[in-house]
Protein backbone atom coordinates (compact mmCIF):
# COMPACT_ATOMS: atom_id res chain seq x y z
CA UNK A 1 0.00 0.00 0.00
CA UNK A 2 2.90 2.80 0.44
CA UNK A 3 4.27 1.83 -2.50
CA UNK A 4 0.89 3.15 -4.08
CA UNK A 5 1.14 6.31 -2.15
CA UNK A 6 4.49 6.75 -3.09
CA UNK A 7 3.54 6.40 -6.16
CA UNK A 8 1.03 8.83 -6.30
CA UNK A 9 2.93 11.45 -4.92
CA UNK A 10 5.27 10.90 -7.61
CA UNK A 11 2.78 11.63 -10.23
CA UNK A 12 1.48 14.33 -8.38
CA UNK A 13 4.66 16.08 -8.25
CA UNK A 14 5.16 15.33 -12.34
CA UNK A 15 1.66 16.83 -12.95
CA UNK A 16 2.44 19.77 -10.91
CA UNK A 17 5.58 20.77 -12.02
CA UNK A 18 4.47 19.91 -16.01
CA UNK A 19 1.95 22.42 -15.48
CA UNK A 20 4.34 25.02 -15.19
CA UNK A 21 5.26 24.69 -18.91
CA UNK A 22 3.37 26.68 -21.20
CA UNK A 23 2.24 24.28 -23.52
CA UNK A 24 1.11 22.00 -21.30
CA UNK A 25 -0.64 24.89 -19.67
CA UNK A 26 -2.78 25.23 -22.90
CA UNK A 27 -3.69 21.51 -22.84
CA UNK A 28 -5.27 21.69 -19.45
CA UNK A 29 -8.92 22.67 -19.37
CA UNK A 30 -8.67 24.67 -16.39
CA UNK A 31 -6.60 27.30 -15.22
CA UNK A 32 -5.12 27.78 -11.74
CA UNK A 33 -5.60 30.71 -9.73
CA UNK A 34 -3.60 33.77 -11.03
CA UNK A 35 -2.12 34.21 -7.30
CA UNK A 36 -0.28 31.07 -7.66
CA UNK A 37 3.45 31.47 -9.64
CA UNK A 38 5.50 28.72 -11.85
CA UNK A 39 7.82 28.68 -9.11
CA UNK A 40 5.61 27.99 -6.55
CA UNK A 41 4.06 25.01 -8.46
CA UNK A 42 7.15 24.15 -9.26
CA UNK A 43 8.41 24.08 -4.82
CA UNK A 44 4.93 21.90 -4.51
CA UNK A 45 5.85 19.56 -7.15
CA UNK A 46 9.30 18.82 -6.01
CA UNK A 47 8.33 18.86 -2.43
CA UNK A 48 5.72 15.86 -3.33
CA UNK A 49 8.13 14.21 -5.13
CA UNK A 50 10.97 13.85 -2.59
CA UNK A 51 7.99 13.18 -0.42
CA UNK A 52 6.93 9.72 -2.74
CA UNK A 53 11.00 9.11 -3.04
CA UNK A 54 11.20 8.49 0.67
CA UNK A 55 8.09 6.84 1.01
CA UNK A 56 10.12 4.66 -1.65
CA UNK A 57 12.82 3.95 0.01
CA UNK A 58 11.51 3.90 3.95
CA UNK A 59 8.19 1.36 2.89
CA UNK A 60 10.09 -1.00 0.27
CA UNK A 61 7.18 -2.99 0.38
CA UNK A 62 7.41 -7.04 0.34
CA UNK A 63 11.14 -8.13 0.32
CA UNK A 64 11.55 -11.55 -0.77
CA UNK A 65 13.74 -13.49 2.65
CA UNK A 66 16.91 -15.49 2.06
CA UNK A 67 15.90 -19.03 0.83
CA UNK A 68 16.92 -21.55 3.43
CA UNK A 69 17.42 -25.19 2.77
CA UNK A 70 15.68 -28.18 4.63
CA UNK A 71 17.11 -30.84 4.49
CA UNK A 72 16.31 -34.51 5.75
CA UNK A 73 19.17 -36.82 6.82
CA UNK A 74 22.23 -35.42 3.59
CA UNK A 75 19.38 -34.56 0.82
CA UNK A 76 17.70 -31.15 0.25
CA UNK A 77 14.09 -32.22 0.12
CA UNK A 78 13.00 -28.33 -0.18
CA UNK A 79 13.66 -24.82 0.50
CA UNK A 80 11.88 -22.15 3.06
CA UNK A 81 12.06 -18.83 2.77
CA UNK A 82 13.00 -16.42 6.19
Amino acid sequence: MAKVISYVFVILGLLAMAMTVEPIKKLIPFSLPQQITNLQLMSVGGILIFIGIIFMLKFPGNKAGAEVPIYHKNKIVGYRRR
